[in-house]
């Protein structure tokens, strides 16, 4: 059976003892045995609607259950602890994560997999690292164990790509401003045969395709403005 990886947060209510229902009905579910489960970790809030830390956890689920199925569980088991789903990155009692479904890539309007943003929050590594730090990431083809450390660079360096020289050179003064653990700097400009930054944030403009794989971030992609996408990641990168 495939083993899933999954992410535990909250930051309204009872938490701890809401991630200790929802695993029990994980464990008292037919085709699905709790592997292992992380400590409880005390994050800071990411987005402006967040309010209170969270506590952040991750499990390792063996399931015969089809990924949509499983999918299907986590969010009727959400539901009936109270999770809401109104602000975006707004307070909740408890979000249940689809993290990876062994090494499948899928990717639907209900579903993807692995979790587009697992590979660069910091609050989703620290503890996957602790049940599955030899788990390799199957797209970006590198353990949980190495994401969550080319992250810990101090600091961190990090390149914007695309959009125009003045639009990165604005940003970048900001970001500097803000992140003073982040070292800022304009990708399109590097020398050739420089090192690969932790995070490569795309602008548009330029081919996406011709960026590196493993630190690339498509900031247009979201619902939100590349800069708030920009500002909303590096909190989660840096653990802040």
């Amino acid at each position: 059976m495939p083993r899933c990886h999954i992410s535990l947060g909250g930051n309204t209510g009872e938490v701890a003892a809401a991630f200790g229902a929802a695993l029990g009905r994980l464990r008292n579910t037919a085709g699905c045995t709790v592997v292992a489960v992380s400590r409880f970790h005390e994050t800071a809030p990411v987005g402006n609607e967040a309010e209170n830390r969270f506590l952040n956890a991750a499990a390792e689920i063996e399931t015969s259950l089809d990924p949509f199925a499983f999918l299907d569980l986590l969010q009727g088991v959400e539901g009936d602890l109270g999770r809401l789903r109104t602000v975006r990155w707004g307070p909740r009692t408890i979000d249940l994560d689809l993290l990876f479904y062994g090494n499948e890539v899928i990717e639907s309007p209900r579903l993807v997999v692995p979790h587009p943003a697992a590979w660069y929050r910091r609050f989703v590594l620290d503890p996957l690292a602790e049940i599955a730090p030899q788990f390799v990431h199957p797209i970006k083809r590198v353990t949980v164990q190495a994401l969550r450390e080319r992250l810990l660079e101090r600091p961190l360096p990090v390149a914007l790509a695309g959009a125009t020289t003045d639009q990165k050179t604005g940003m970048i003064a900001n970001l500097s401003q803000t992140f003073p653990a982040g070292r800022f700097f304009d990708w399109d400009q590097a020398p050739a045969g420089s090192a690969e930054p932790a995070l490569i944030f795309w602008l548009g403009g330029t081919p996406f395709g011709r960026l590196p794989i493993l630190p690339r971030l498509d900031a247009t992609a979201g619902l939100e403005s590349p800069a708030d996408f920009v500002m909303h990641s590096l909190h989660a990168a840096l653990g802040m």
